[in-house]
């Protein structure tokens, strides 16, 4: 563990996850690693991101965090206690301490309900405030986001998609948690909302004092709000490291791929430059590195070794290259 174990508010130790791929009720199918052995630390505070290329695992290790699904093998503590060790009402609690954002804000929110109604509804299921004040406080957290009170009586279907994402982090506000899992939540909005909506978690996280493990591909947006970055491939966390480390002085292959292939407004991408670079991956390799096929650094051992991650400078990486 990267991590002083005492300064975890969230520590997850070797999650692994598999699923079978093929038709349903068919014994023809195959088994696809989709989490292997990730290991992480989230402080009390930060902000810590999860990236890397769509099909990389990021998703399912959110899901995994926050119970959604069941691990194959590993555990995850939420402040020092380990979670599948909850009990009915531990699990309660739980799940007002951790919340999620998922992506997309249009799917997010019942269709049915009135933005009050799903904003009380939280203060509801966990006793906290009577049917008057819930309305109340579902009113002052409208405002806390940028919206009247006035929205409390209209439904999903009046807002944009930017509004509704507000009203989704509302949402998860409202049982004042101690963590926000906040799964891709840009990517559904116009670029001209995302700052709106990155600006309004910057500022809650100041005012409410909540960590955010942050989901994305959006290296821009990652490296704006982040103290801590973790780079998945193919289900392997491959290199760790404080945002600004990561960033000006990457260290694995991968990583410093992925930097080169994120979109730049002031040139256009040739064939044959990093920029262009088509980094999704299908093939996982059965022994050694996984980026071996794709490697332009690498060595005999990578064939048939797995690097594990190991400490390097201010960060972890796991790479024949940094090996001692």
């Amino acid at each position: 563990m990267e991590r002083d174990n005492k300064t975890c508010l969230l520590r997850a130790e070797g999650l692994s996850k598999s699923f079978v791929r093929g038709p349903c009720f068919s014994s023809a199918g195959t088994t696809v690693k989709a989490v292997d052995e990730v290991s992480f630390c989230i402080e009390a505070g930060s902000v810590f991101s999860l990236v890397g290329e769509s099909g990389c695992g990021k998703s399912t290790v959110a899901r995994i965090v926050l119970r959604l699904l069941q691990q194959d093998s590993g555990s995850v503590y939420f402040k020092g206690r380990e979670t599948s060790s909850h009990v009915r009402d531990d699990m309660k609690q739980f799940r007002r301490s951790v919340q999620m954002i998922f992506q997309d804000p249009f799917a997010s929110l019942n269709p049915r309900m009135t933005i009050g109604a799903a904003l009380s509804e939280p203060y509801k299921i966990h006793k906290i405030k009577s049917v008057s004040d819930s309305k109340d406080a579902a009113a002052v957290l409208l405002e806390k986001v940028g919206l009247g009170a006035d929205a409390m009586h209209r439904y999903p279907h009046e807002f944009s998609g930017g509004q509704r994402q507000r009203i989704c982090i509302a949402r998860a506000l409202a049982v004042s948690p101690e963590l926000i899992v906040a799964d891709e939540p840009l990517s559904a909005l116009d670029v001209s909302i995302q700052a709106q909506i990155i600006n309004l978690l910057k500022g809650l996280m100041a005012e409410s004092g909540f960590s955010l493990m942050l989901i994305s591909h959006d290296l821009n947006v990652v490296r704006y709000l982040s103290d801590r970055v973790a780079v998945m491939y193919l289900g392997r966390i491959v290199e760790t490291a404080g945002a600004d480390d990561l960033f000006s002085s990457p260290m694995h292959p991968y990583t410093k791929l992925l930097l080169a292939s994120a979109p730049k407004i002031s040139s256009c991408a040739k064939p044959g430059s990093p920029e262009a670079i088509n980094i999704n991956a299908n093939e996982r390799e059965e022994a050694g590195c996984a980026f071996y096929a794709r490697c332009s650094w690498k060595m005999p051992q990578c064939k048939d070794v797995q690097p594990t991650l190991a400490a390097h400078g201010n960060g972890h990486v796991a790479c024949h290259l940094y090996s001692k």
